[in-house]
């Protein structure tokens, strides 16, 4: 009880100055879509054999390119919610356009970055057109709205430091098309590799940062076929500098976690964000409250739980409850039971909310954002 009184006060402490409505209303944010985090599970396997603790990394374990069938999968589920309620959830899918070409770098002796688009690396395996066709059913029915994470999920100039100073971990998991070994589990000195602004200074922004994120809006809208309205920061991690390339190329909404971390050049502090809240440029944060990544949970019922528990405190204080979910919750391509004890799980959340709020709504990011800028209570 006492637990539960302190958990409450601590959402009411970090929402009370969230946008307010008497709406209920549930945004799903999943990132990481278009990302090959893990190749194969041969890859894993290999990299597990090496000594690499890649069992401790649920990413490493479960979150590989998505599918057809993952799609297929999750649309399934999605159509069960209909006909049951007449309510369509819908996942605001951030999109991460391009990754590493290894072939190409390991003949540059690791002295150039090259990149492989998403759709390059499908159509070599032949798997575009059914990608394709499955995506655009599940986006056609209003399930699955993809936005923009930036180019790759990587910091390309601190990545590319360590292979050509011959680091021993990161060669070796290059050796396996991998780029995402957590610094946690790495005998390496090092930080993430993953926050991909993560700029030490302004040369690194002007000539990498920000011609990376420019372009990665372009590709989104040549595959996609429209602009990305909102954002989400690999890691979380930002700059001002970055909000006004965003700014310029469209973005009225930024996704984010209740803390902002900022790039090295600022000496890595952070930034609290309130849901509803403007920046210099106009531009609104959409701040995440919820969380369900039962992927990275031992119990996964109980996380569950715990993400009702959360959206009862967001409706409770009057915020939207803004869910993050990453896809490697939804992804069943190297281990199908990830995948399908998760979306059970979803299924069953999804339901319990409807029936415990009947007028509940289901909003992509880019419709709360509307809503906050036009003040609608």
């Amino acid at each position: 009880m006492l637990s539960d009184i302190k958990q409450l006060l601590a959402f009411y402490k970090h929402s009370r100055k969230d946008w307010k409505t008497k709406d209920k209303i549930i945004v799903i944010e999943s990132d990481d879509w278009g990302s090959i985090r893990i190749p194969s599970l041969e890859s894993y396997l290999n990299l597990q054999k090496e000594g690499f603790l890649v069992e401790k990394c649920s990413f490493l374990r479960y979150d590989n390119l998505e599918t057809k069938e993952d799609f297929n999968q999750l649309k399934l589920m999605f159509d069960r919610i209909y006909s049951l309620t007449g309510k369509k959830p819908i996942i605001t899918a951030n999109y991460i356009m391009a990754n590493p070409d290894f072939l190409k770098i390991e003949e540059s002796n690791y002295q150039e970055y090259y990149r492989k688009y998403v759709w390059d690396h499908l159509n070599e395996s032949d798997l575009l057109n059914g990608y394709v066709n499955s995506l655009k059913e599940l986006t056609e029915s209003n399930y699955f709205y993809p936005q923009l994470h930036g180019l790759e999920h990587l910091n390309v100039p601190y990545w590319m430091e360590f292979l050509q100073g011959n680091s021993f971990e990161t060669l070796h998991a290059f050796k396996q098309n991998v780029y995402g070994i957590p610094s946690n589990i790495t005998s390496e000195k090092r930080d993430t590799f993953l926050a991909s602004f993560d700029y030490k200074e302004d040369k690194e922004f002007q000539n990498y940062t920000k011609p990376a994120i420019e372009e990665a809006f372009i590709k989104f809208e040549e595959f996609f076929g429209y602009k990305s309205i909102s954002f989400i920061s690999p890691n979380y991690t930002w700059s001002n500098n970055v909000e006004k390339v965003l700014n310029n190329n469209g973005v009225k909404y930024i996704q984010s976690s209740r803390s902002q971390i900022l790039p090295k050049k600022y000496n890595s502090g952070k930034v609290i964000k309130n849901l509803g809240e403007k920046n210099e440029l106009n531009q609104i944060y959409l701040v995440r409250n919820c969380v369900f990544e039962p992927s990275d949970s031992i119990n996964r019922e109980e996380h569950s739980n715990n993400c009702f528990k959360q959206i009862e405190k967001a409706f409770l204080f009057n915020t939207p409850a803004i869910i993050s979910s990453h896809r490697l919750n939804f992804m069943g391509g190297l281990n199908e039971e990830n995948r399908t004890k998760n979306l059970d799980l979803l299924e069953k959340l999804l339901l319990k909310i409807i029936k415990r709020w009947p007028d509940v709504k289901f909003l992509n990011s880019v419709e709360l954002g509307n809503l906050i800028l036009n003040n609608k209570k």
